[in-house]
């Protein structure tokens, strides 16, 4: 029944008795001369037998959710036509007892049987390949189920919470178990994993605290997080060779006594060490920490170029090096002759400049211009600047 239809019908539910099953109370689409059930009157009560064909044409599907919240069926007998079992096909059919699948059957669908609480066995029949996840969950009347063996994938959470399970048998055709595939499944005792299945996924059994003991057998490569969780009675397990990675909190609160084999524990701790060799391998040796340490330490601080960048802003461009003019004098000495005076000035650091005093070695006149040679300086980063400025004009000596 659709969301809206339930509503409407479960007001209604109070007024109407409750009647046997029959084929009034199924809905159905014909596609291509073959029929598919996709609803049924929640009104149904007692055992419910789904003909193999329906005005002629042969059912061969059960669409989703068709007999969804049909709380008073106790029975259903699905015919060998139909070939597939849609998504929440009996969810919440809480008190069926009893299914029969028909042979035709090859996929059931996720949720097909959730909370379906009253049901106590079931059959799968040998044409199934997969079962869908949350298929069983929740059903947890039920006390055995047989798997196939044309089944390859069991899907999430299939058979969580099935607290009434006592055991199960997985077929060597199985080659996944989805995650939480058993998960709280209290009363399981025993399990048989074959040697296809490949993984355990996360929290696969999870609270499974009845069960003693299990084999991983060889060709699993992982056992997945928390996958035996909480399974306070498992006494012994054994990991095998082929096992390469084990989840976090995989055992916890799982008092067994875990048998490694010896080659895979030694492989495990050579991969170990490998991991370890190479993280301390990667790391700076002492000199290279030393050595960068001392770069760093050898770097200016902040101060220290704010300092040295103060000082090059203040010196003297090179242009006002060049129109810088000294102080100088053209005139008559008392003898009457021509007498220029020059002054000097000098810079250690181009910021500031200061008169200086020096003594030719030697003065003469070169092609009508004043010469003079002075000695080598020993201080070799002055910098000695002297000529004239928008000179006087020429003072011709009678």
């Amino acid at each position: 029944m659709k969301p809206i239809q339930a509503l409407l019908a479960l007001f209604a539910f109070a007024f109407l008795p409750l009647h046997a099953a029959s084929l009034d109370d199924l809905t159905w689409t014909t596609t291509a001369g073959e029929v598919t059930i996709t609803d049924c009157n929640e009104a149904a009560t007692g055992e419910l037998i789904i003909p193999d064909t329906i005005e002629g044409k042969p059912v061969t599907s059960i669409g989703g959710q068709a007999f969804s919240n049909c709380t008073s069926l106790t029975s259903i007998t699905i015919p060998d036509g139909v070939t597939s079992i849609g998504e929440g096909a009996f969810y919440d059919c809480n008190s069926l007892t009893s299914i029969t699948i028909g042979n035709g059957v090859t996929s059931i669908g996720d949720f097909a049987f959730y909370k379906c609480t009253s049901l106590t066995s079931i059959t799968i029949p040998d044409g199934v390949t997969s079962i869908g996840g949350q298929a069983f969950r929740d059903c947890t009347n039920l006390t055995s189920i047989t798997i196939p063996d044309g089944v390859t994938s069991i899907g999430f959470a299939a058979f969580y919470n099935c607290s009434s399970l006592t055991s199960i048998t997985i077929p060597n055709s199985v080659t996944s178990i989805g995650d939480w595939a058993f998960r709280d499944c209290t009363n399981l005792t025993s399990i048989t994993i074959p040697d296809s299945v490949t993984s355990i996924g996360d929290y696969d059994f999870y609270g499974c605290s009845s069960l003693t003991s299990i084999t991983i057998p060889d060709g699993v490569t992982s056992i997945g997080f928390a996958a035996f969780y909480k399974c306070t009675s498992l006494t012994s397990i054994t990991i095998p060779d082929s096992v390469t990675s084990i989840g976090s909190n995989a055992f916890k609160n799982s008092p067994a006594v875990i048998t490694i084999r010896e080659d895979t524990q030694i492989a495990q701790l050579q991969a170990q060490l490998a991991q370890m060799t190479a993280e301390r391998d990667a790391r700076p040796t002492a000199e290279q920490l030393a050595s960068v340490e001392a770069e760093r330490d050898a770097r200016p601080t902040a101060e220290q170029l704010a300092t040295v960048e103060a000082e090059r802003d203040a010196r003297f461009t090179e242009d006002q090096i060049r129109t810088m003019s000294v102080d100088h004098t053209v005139g008559q000495n008392e003898a009457g002759n021509m007498q220029v005076k020059i002054a000097f000035v000098q810079s250690t650091d181009l910021n500031t400049y200061i008169p200086f005093t020096v003594t030719p070695d030697s003065l003469s006149v070169v092609d009508g211009k004043i010469c003079m040679e002075f000695p080598p300086s020993d201080a070799e980063n002055f910098f000695f600047r002297f000529g004239f400025h928008n000179p006087e004009p020429a003072i011709v000596v009678q």
